[in-house]
């Protein structure tokens, strides 16, 4: 079992807890990850930020700390409202570069959610909700992360109907995600690494043939991650 682990939101309480693993992952580029970058960077340890470029933005660097929120909330606003100051900009992202313990990661472009048929489970958070209305369907359960252990046989919503995907349009529709992913990586940040960072930890074989053998990825962190 390796020693790693992610984290979402931080806060100084979460820092002093992070010292003792041997990597740090600080997954969906929140604006908390860059404001407490001081702090994050003079722990003993690599910190990952692990970006999925969709959800970073232009904008200047900032000084302050919007009032916190619940990741239901945030991803809401960015989901339904399309707000993200809850994200870091791409200035603030570009300023990591200078620390010499942290490393910039993709994590994907869209980050996206499937809808499989299941248990009725986690349709309370209000942004699936409102991203997914359900139409014909009294039970589903929304797995979290297109790249999710069910992708193989995933499905997908044209036309706010549920269909399922083919593997073609699945290869298609990861080509076109990693590579508008590394279009922005290389546009904004001059780089692509050679470490992928899988949204929601969930990875397959399938995935990683891609990645590795169409984009050169061959670093790969998933399932040996431990959620703080």
């Amino acid at each position: 079992m390796s020693n790693y682990v992610y984290v979402h939101d931080v806060t100084l309480g979460i820092i002093d807890e992070l010292g003792g693993y041997d990597k740090v992952f600080l997954d969906d580029g929140l604006y908390s990850h860059y404001y407490y970058r001081d702090h994050l960077s003079s722990l003993n340890v690599p910190i990952y930020f692990s970006i999925p470029t969709s959800f970073i933005y232009n904008g200047c660097v900032r000084r302050h700390f919007p009032k916190f929120k619940e990741p239901s909330v945030y991803m809401y606003e960015y989901h339904c409202k399309n707000i993200k100051s809850n994200f870091m900009t791409w200035d603030e992202v570009r300023s990591l570069k200078k620390y010499d313990n942290f490393y910039i990661v993709p994590h994907s472009h869209y980050h996206r959610t499937i809808l499989t048929n299941g248990r009725c489970e986690n349709i309370n958070d209000k942004w699936k909700r409102c991203l997914y209305k359900n139409k014909g369907f009294d039970c589903f359960d929304i797995i979290s992360g297109f790249r999710s252990a069910l992708v193989e046989n995933g499905f997908e919503i044209i036309s706010g109907k549920l269909h399922k995907r083919n593997m073609n349009d699945l290869y298609d529709f990861i080509i076109r995600d990693t590579q508008l992913m590394m279009d922005m990586f290389l546009y904004e940040l001059d780089d692509v690494p050679h470490d992928y960072v899988f949204p929601f930890n969930h990875q397959s074989d399938f995935l990683i043939d891609i990645l590795g053998n169409e984009f050169g990825f061959n670093n790969f962190y998933g399932k040996d991650r431990n959620e703080l």
